[in-house]
């Protein structure tokens, strides 16, 4: 390749054009709703149990207008209870909060009713969550349970053959893998005990 082509291969690629609208949407703000106790728990599962920021997940909520819209028209003409609400912090990015209000001022409902019917749309992961923690759980009694056995049969081997003996230390390398993936699938239920005693039921009223 000669410098000449080079040169060209090199100032043909164009990168994307910033704006200052663009990078102040990718600011974030720290803005406030009013919310029922169920809403803001299926927030806070399902920002746990995916490991997602709050900002993300609000930006997911919203970042399809046209469901947002279709949401927003359906609590017009379903109607939604009042209940008890409580005030509540998030940050989210100053894009979102836009796309918010701009729905709120264009169908004239409040910012936490369209948020509370918008986290409605969470409940299938949610639900899905729940029976999985319960699933889990079961298997975590299963992995407890071949680890004790484990330590029977390591026990067993080091009577027999002696701890300085081969075959010992390559189970006691098994059985220390097994109390690792224990200790970690511990881990990842106490994790999950954000979704005990919740009750999918309670964000649909």
């Amino acid at each position: 390749m000669t410098k000449n082509t080079r040169k060209k291969a090199t100032t043909s690629v164009r990168l994307p054009r910033m704006t200052t609208t663009a990078l102040k949407g990718k600011q974030t703000v720290r803005t406030s709703f009013k919310l029922s106790e169920a809403c803001i728990h299926a927030i806070n599962i399902v920002s746990t149990q995916l490991g997602l920021k709050h900002r993300s997940l609000f930006d997911y909520l919203v970042e399809d207008i046209d469901t947002l819209k279709t949401i927003a028209v359906g609590i017009i003409n379903d109607g939604h209870k009042q209940n008890e609400k409580t005030p509540k912090s998030y940050i989210i990015s100053r894009e979102t909060q836009k796309k918010i209000d701009d729905m709120c001022d264009d169908i004239e409902i409040s910012r936490d009713t369209l948020i509370e019917h918008s986290v409605r749309r969470l409940l299938p992961i949610i639900e899905k969550e729940i029976e999985n923690h319960r699933k889990r759980k079961d298997m975590l009694a299963l992995v407890r349970n071949h680890f004790r056995d484990s330590k029977s049969v390591l026990n067993q081997i080091k009577e027999s053959v002696g701890a300085e003996d081969p075959i010992y230390r390559v189970f006691e390398n098994t059985v220390t893998i097994c109390e690792q993936a224990k200790a970690q699938i511990s881990d990842i239920i106490s994790k999950g005990k954000v979704l005990e005693g919740f009750d999918p039921e309670s964000l649909k009223n």
